[in-house]
């Protein structure tokens, strides 16, 4: 898929035509794909892939910023932000504390 090609996932970023409407034109991404893309993210974030994760939820926000999901993502993101900080700040740890 398009997220495995670093190449053409970097061009489609740097031209500004990473969005649904692009992917689905060219690259018959469906809304179902979209949303399989929310779920691999969640897994990942699961499994404790904190880094994988932090670009899958922002390549979901960008594809379904009015989806449903798109406030979970959100929060994915920024906990797996705050999991992959490799800081000695107490805030920091207590919040690392409660997210695992």
């Amino acid at each position: 898929g398009i997220l495995r090609d670093e190449e053409l996932l970097q061009q489609l970023i740097s031209e500004d035509r990473f969005n649904k409407e692009v992917l689905e034109e060219e690259y018959e991404v469906t809304d179902d794909v979209i949303e399989a893309l929310y779920r691999y993210g969640k897994f990942n974030y699961e499994i404790g892939n904190y880094q994988d994760n932090i670009d899958i939820m922002s390549y979901y926000r960008t594809l379904a910023p009015e989806s449903p999901n798109a406030f979970m993502a959100l929060w994915g993101k920024l906990a797996s932000e705050l999991l992959v900080l490799h800081t000695t700040d107490d805030v920091v740890i207590a919040l690392k504390d409660v997210l695992l």
